[in-house]
């Protein structure tokens, strides 16, 4: 199995689309607006999510190059509930001197949210490391105040792939996100 299949199958773990349904009648709703204005920097990597009080949450990272340019941070806005303007944009993550890249805003079922995002030491995907900050405290007006923070070390060997596989086998069988969407990738 190739060293990269592992990455790809915790960033598609990592990975969720929200949907927001009205209570009564149980259809989505769609919308599209610009949370920030045009910009000269690099922006890409958009992440979102939908918190208990109904504010949404985005974020993204942004600086001037994708991987190259050590500028690069994360950065969010905010959709307080019932608002039609989205927040000036706010620093979420910067690893001073290194490029911070594809953030994941994920809220667990317990109300802690968590964001995940790389730190590309050396420029280098392949040289990434995994981040992650979480928080209990995110209903104010500005970015989340984050109550940790840590690094999560990888070594893509066997015992990784096993570990991956086995706690796979031990979610819920669920018909709603992007499981029913993913590949096979059994060999």
């Amino acid at each position: 199995m190739s060293m990269f299949k592992p990455f790809i199958v915790l960033f598609l773990f990592a990975s969720f689309s929200v949907v927001a349904q009205t209570r009564n009648t149980k259809k989505a709703i769609v919308s599209e607006e610009i949370i920030f204005p045009y910009q000269n920097e690099h922006v890409h990597g958009s992440s979102i999510a939908m918190l208990p009080n109904g504010d949404l949450l985005a974020a993204w990272f942004q600086g001037s190059g994708e991987r190259s340019a050590d500028d690069v941070r994360v950065m969010g806005s905010r959709l307080k509930k019932g608002v039609k303007i989205w927040s000036v944009p706010f620093l979420m993550a910067d690893t001073k001197g290194i490029p911070d890249c594809n953030p994941v805003l994920f809220l667990n079922r317990k109300g802690k949210l968590f964001l995940f995002w790389v730190a590309v030491v050396a420029n280098k995907w392949e040289d990434a490391i995994l981040r992650y900050r979480t928080t209990t405290n995110y209903n104010g007006n500005e970015a989340p105040v984050w109550e940790w923070q840590d690094n999560i070390f990888l070594k893509p060997d066997e015992s990784f792939i096993k570990e991956v596989e086995k706690r796979f086998k031990e979610l819920p069988e669920s018909q709603a996100g992007w499981a029913a969407y993913a590949p096979n990738t059994t060999i």
